[in-house]
């Protein structure tokens, strides 16, 4: 008889935000948790059998649940309160630097994507470099909270690419990365590196792709504070420090995002929001294209990509005279019929280790 009440209040708040979960219609977007969310599946019995349909639900209740913005900051504060470092699988390293928690590999799911990307580089090859990006706890090692063993990101990119090496190009970039580690290249509360880390990373890629990489003082930089990225939106953990955003005024022809035409690469108005990141190329779209002012050649590249690429493929406006983006996630036609009717020199992957690995539109890549 004790326990009537409470069975009555829990009775009666899983009525009530079941109905209301119900009702009220789906988001698509946390601006919180600075992601997409999960929608409600169509139900088959082939899925329901395989458990499929029963994961998918689960995700899209978790994710769809009435006012769960607000449940996931009190979770947060709560946590905080209670001294922990670690929210929703974010991590608070050394000098405020907060990780994504990875101490395992999705074997089934990283075999998927792997066999996809093969298939695709076995069509190819002769005009792909294939670069992923590692993730920050990969190379800011020495900040990591004393005790926390990441995932080995190097060596499963090694294996990936000792089964690439004999259909397309490679790019390694743990060496530049590393070499540059004490430096600001990577956020402290985001998942993407900085345009100082990205232009690390295309000037290693030029050499990859025989190019003359152009230095980064060759355009003026602005600074755009107060940054609070990915991580922080996830965790809230306490002892996390602003980043800094710079941006730079790079030269370039026009730029369209699905076939709109757009004023430079950057929409400034998201300096101003809470997802500033997304200012580089307007945010992600299904293809996006940059023609370069007065480039260095006539040859056109295709980038494969996905956010980490915002930031840096506008370098390489000054190395071609067309530039192709696409991003899988928004990108509705065969990729690979969209090759066979362009004519482009060269294709480029590029996705960071963590993107690579969750995003299942890269299964796209056989199609």
């Amino acid at each position: 008889m004790k326990k009537t009440p409470t069975f009555l209040l829990l009775a009666v708040f899983l009525a009530v935000f079941s109905v209301t979960g119900e009702i009220l219609p789906s988001r698509t977007y946390s601006d919180l948790e600075n992601r997409y969310l999960a929608q409600k599946p169509a139900f088959s019995l082939e899925s329901f059998f395989k458990n499929k349909f029963s994961k998918s639900y689960e995700e899209y209740c978790n994710d769809q649940f009435p006012a769960r913005d607000f449940w996931v900051s009190l979770k947060s504060s709560t946590e905080t309160t209670l001294g922990k470092t670690e929210n929703n699988s974010v991590v608070l390293g050394k000098d405020g630097q907060l990780f994504n928690k990875v101490l395992r590999l999705d074997e089934e799911t990283w075999n998927s994507h792997t066999e996809a990307l093969l298939e695709f580089a076995k069509r190819h090859g002769e005009k792909l470099t294939v670069a992923l990006v590692p993730n920050s706890y990969a190379i800011l090692s020495d900040r990591l909270p004393a005790g926390l063993h990441e995932l080995d990101q190097k060596s499963v990119i090694d294996s990936l690419y000792e089964r690439l090496t004999p259909f397309a190009c490679t790019a390694d970039l743990f060496p530049t990365l590393s070499a540059h580690s004490k430096e600001y290249i990577y956020y402290r509360t985001d998942h993407h590196w900085t345009t100082l880390g990205a232009w690390y990373g295309y000037e290693s890629l030029c050499t990859t792709l025989g190019l003359t990489s152009t230095p980064l003082s060759s355009w003026e930089g602005h600074e755009v504070s107060d940054f609070y990225g990915t991580y922080y939106s996830r965790s809230r953990l306490s002892g996390a420090q602003a980043d800094t955003i710079t941006w730079y005024d790079i030269p370039v022809e026009s730029v369209s995002c699905d076939g709109v035409a757009m004023d430079g690469l950057y929409d400034f108005s998201r300096f101003e929001t809470r997802d500033k990141y997304s200012a580089f190329l307007h945010g992600n779209h299904g293809i996006t294209v940059i023609r370069g002012k007065n480039p260095s050649s006539s040859k056109k590249l295709l980038v494969l990509q996905d956010s980490f690429g915002n930031s840096l493929t506008p370098y390489f406006s000054q190395n071609y005279a067309e530039i192709t983006v696409i991003d899988l996630r928004h990108f509705a036609p065969s990729i690979n019929a969209f090759i066979n009717e362009n004519d482009f020199d060269d294709i480029l992957f590029l996705y960071s280790f963590d993107g690579f690995l969750d995003e299942r539109s890269v299964l796209r890549l056989k199609y």
